[in-house]
């Protein structure tokens, strides 16, 4: 069995996009996926597919779901729970000491529906766009990695130039970011899936 994590872009906030999470759970069931389990309210939900199936193929079949069961149009971004671990073990802020209650983590959908990292970095246009974001954002910094983006902000996520809406206009893709906490979570139930 492979570990994956199901991230959903936008929905539950400010009462649009609503789609609850027992209803997501019990839908993830019926799709055939086993052990399904939501991680708080924004929509994130940790499950293990059969040996072989695709991740890109697993995220269409979710999105399919989701519009047919929820009636929303939302991005969802597969990432397997190998990426998971190396989104982790890779962080160079908090290598740095780095508090990581500032600490983000941008999913990108070219990495996020590939089982291995198949990313490639921004082209140099579109890093210079970061790069502007981020002078206009104070203390605020971001790293690349091949899985994504890793965002610093000491001053809080909800000041940042550096937020996802942002990022998406500048990369020109489909961005779904979580904090820290969030991550690190993700990884923890990702792991104990996969050991049961």
């Amino acid at each position: 069995m492979f570990t994956y994590a199901a991230l959903f872009r936008g929905v539950n906030v400010s009462g649009k996009n609503r789609v609850e999470m027992p209803r997501l759970q019990k839908l993830f069931a019926n799709l055939g996926f086993s052990k399904a389990e939501t991680y708080v309210q924004s929509g994130n939900v940790i499950f293990c597919a059969a040996n072989g199936d695709d991740a890109t193929e697993v995220q269409k079949r979710i999105i399919k779901a989701v519009d047919k069961e929820f009636e929303v149009n939302v991005p969802v971004l597969v990432v397997s729970g190998d990426i998971l671990e190396r989104v982790n073990s890779d962080n160079p802020y908090l290598k740095e000491g780095r508090d990581s209650t500032h600490l983000h983590f941008t999913f990108l959908a070219a990495t996020a529906a590939t089982s291995e990292p198949g990313w490639s970095a921004p082209s140099e246009e579109n890093v210079a766009k970061l790069d502007k974001l981020a002078a206009k954002s104070g203390d605020d910094t971001y790293r690349v990695s091949p899985y994504g983006l890793y965002i610093c902000c000491p001053n809080g996520y909800g000041r940042t130039q550096l937020n996802n809406n942002a990022l998406e206009r500048a990369l020109k893709c489909v961005a779904t970011t979580r904090n820290w906490k969030t991550t690190a979570a993700l990884l923890a139930r990702a792991t104990a899936l996969g050991a049961e």
